[in-house]
C-alpha cells in the first residue's frame, strides 16, 4: 500500500531537505509539498526526483491556507500532513480544529506547545515541576544579580532569527543589552552550564514516548547541532524524559536537549524543540 505524505515547507533551510531524504528511504512513501511562502531564491526542491508534486499557495490568510491544503489534499490522495519546522506546528496547533477529517501526526496542544517553545515558560514548569534545568530568568536590573558570569542571553522562542549570546563579564552584558537593536523582552537570562551535551529525540502519545533514540554529540559548534552523532542507551535519561513528557501530557515529535553534569550526576534540560 502507498501512502501520500503531504509535508508543508517554511522558509527553506535544511529540515525539509532533510525530512525527505529521511522519507525517501521508503519506497511506499510519495512526497508532495507545499509552501506558504515563494521562495526569494532558486528553490531546488520542486526539481526533486523524490517529490511528487511541489505547489506555492496563494493567500496568506490562514483560513484561505487551509482551504488550499484540503483542495490539495483531496486532489493528491493525501493520507497524511506533516508540518515540518517550528511555524507549521505552531499553525497546525492554532487552526487544527479547521482542517476537516485531515490526519496528522500526533500534535501538542495549543496551550502545551505554547509552553515548551517559550524559554521562560519552560524553565517556570520546569521548576515547578521540580526537573533539573539551568536558571532562567527575564532581562532585568534585578534578575541580573542572582547569575554568574560567563551567562548566555537566549532568544525566548526558537523561530526567531536572534541568536545565543555569550556573555562573559557584566560589561559585555550590559554592552549587548544596550545595543538599540537588542530587544530585551525577546531574551532571557540563562546560566551556562559545563557538561556533556545529549539529546534524546521522540514521538509521544498522551504522555507516553512510543519510539525515541538518544544521541551524544560528537562533532559540534557553538551553540549549535551536532554534524556527527553517536547513538547511545541510556536509562536514567529515558526515565528523566518520560517523567517530563508524561507530566505535559505531550503528543507529538519532539527533541530534547540536555547537559549531564557529573560532579552532581544528573541531566539539566536546555532546550524542548517541537519539531522533526
Amino acid at each position: 500500500m502507498t501512502t501520500n505524505v503531504l509535508l508543508i515547507d517554511d522558509y527553506g533551510g535544511p529540515n525539509l531537505l532533510d525530512t525527505i531524504r529521511c522519507l525517501s528511504y521508503e519506497q511506499a512513501v510519495n512526497i508532495f509539498v507545499v509552501s506558504p511562502e515563494r521562495k526569494t531564491y532558486f528553490n531546488t526542491i520542486p526539481y526533486s526526483k523524490y517529490v511528487s508534486k511541489y505547489q506555492y499557495l496563494k493567500s496568506s490568510d490562514p483560513q484561505k491556507i487551509i482551504q488550499e491544503i484540503s483542495a490539495l489534499e483531496r486532489e493528491w490522495d493525501i493520507n497524511l500532513i506533516l508540518p515540518v519546522k517550528y511555524s507549521n506546528y505552531q499553525f497546525i496547533t492554532k487552526y487544527r480544529a479547521l482542517f476537516n477529517g485531515s490526519v496528522f501526526p500526533s500534535m501538542p496542544t495549543q496551550s502545551t506547545f505554547a509552553t515548551v517553545t517559550n524559554k521562560l515558560f519552560l524553565a517556570e514548569f520546569l521548576v515547578n515541576n521540580s526537573f533539573p534545568s539551568p536558571k532562567t530568568k527575564e532581562i532585568s536590573a534585578d534578575n541580573i544579580q542572582q547569575f554568574n558570569f560567563p551567562l548566555l542571553l537566549k532568544p525566548r522562542t526558537d523561530y526567531e532569527e536572534n541568536r545565543i549570546m555569550e556573555c562573559k563579564s557584566r560589561e559585555e552584558y550590559e554592552e549587548k543589552i544596550s545595543n538599540l537593536d537588542f530587544k530585551a523582552d525577546q531574551y532571557v537570562i540563562q546560566e551556562k552550564l559545563n557538561g556533556e551535551d545529549i539529546d534524546i529525540s521522540f514521538i509521544a502519545e498522551n504522555g507516553e514516548i512510543l519510539a525515541y533514540t538518544i544521541q551524544k554529540g560528537l562533532v559540534r559548534e557553538a551553540f549549535s547541532f551536532a554534524t556527527g552523532i553517536e547513538f547511545l542507551e541510556n536509562q536514567k535519561l529515558l526515565d528523566e524524559t518520560k517523567a517530563i513528557v508524561k507530566k505535559l501530557k505531550w503528543s507529538g515529535i519532539a527533541d530534547l536537549d540536555f547537559i549531564y553534569r557529573k560532579e552532581t550526576d544528573s541531566y539539566l534540560l536546555i532546550d524542548f524543540n517541537p519539531r522533526v
